[in-house]
């Protein structure tokens, strides 16, 4: 998205280098004065500058502890089900193919499921019908699966059905961010505009005020080219004539 041509980061460190190059400079001031620009509305457009910075920050922020939940979710995800699936090959051992076996058909369908919430709800139903099974827990023992371990499996799989609520949430918070960043870059976008606009006619007879503003004129007939990008210590905001 850009603001006054330019991508974020470029557009919010110039607007601040030319609010502050007016705000610092009494002779500037002093021209815009008699359009009602004074001191003080430059501090208006500084505190919508710093709105607009922090909603910016959060929003960073945010993203960042999304695309974190994120990879979380995926390797607790993977792990639970390596475990998961290990467990219900050695549960499956110790019945053999005559014997009625429910966890069989449970393990299965769990296995099968590709969801990545509802296989969670098919592992935990399957944890709990082998921990409210003595003879079960007894019976598996032998692999040292022992109570314990059945119910650190199950917690295992609840951190993962938390992790996933928690990237849920995170992105609507995520999508809320970028609304309100964007509200507010609209706004300052609209009060820089304005500001170039009033210094333009106010500096009309001084144009080197625009430049030292950190506002630079293009002469006319100059185009800039096409393909060409915004060097990285370029700190102006281009105002055609």
């Amino acid at each position: 998205m850009k603001y006054l041509g330019h991508n974020i980061p470029f557009f919010m460190e110039n607007s601040l280098i030319v609010l502050k190059g007016i705000k610092d400079d009494i002779e500037t001031i002093n021209l815009l004065t008699a359009f009602n620009y004074d001191g003080s509305t430059i501090e208006t457009g500084l505190n919508v500058h710093t709105i607009a910075v922090e909603l910016e920050s959060r929003q960073i922020l945010i993203h960042g502890e999304l695309l974190n939940t994120g990879k979380e979710f995926q390797s607790l995800s993977k792990a639970a089900r390596i475990e998961f699936k290990d467990y219900a090959k050695l549960i499956d051992l110790e019945y053999d193919s005559t014997e009625d076996n429910p966890l069989r058909a449970l393990a299965n369908d769990a296995i099968k499921d590709r969801g990545r919430l509802t296989w969670l709800k098919k592992a935990k139903e399957y944890y709990h019908y082998v921990l409210k099974s003595d003879s079960t827990i007894s019976r598996i023992s032998i692999y040292n699966l022992t109570r314990e371990r059945i119910e650190a499996a199950l917690n295992n799989v609840t951190t993962v059905e938390n992790t996933k609520a928690k990237y849920f949430r995170l992105k609507g918070d995520a999508e809320e961010s970028i609304r309100k960043r964007d509200h507010a870059l609209r706004e300052l976008e609209t009060w820089m505009k304005k500001l170039i606009s009033v210094c333009r006619i106010a500096f009309k007879d001084h144009p080197q005020f625009l430049e030292k503003c950190g506002i630079l004129v293009l002469s006319e007939g100059y185009k800039r080219a096409k393909a060409a990008k915004e060097p990285a210590e370029t700190t102006a905001i281009y105002l055609n004539r």
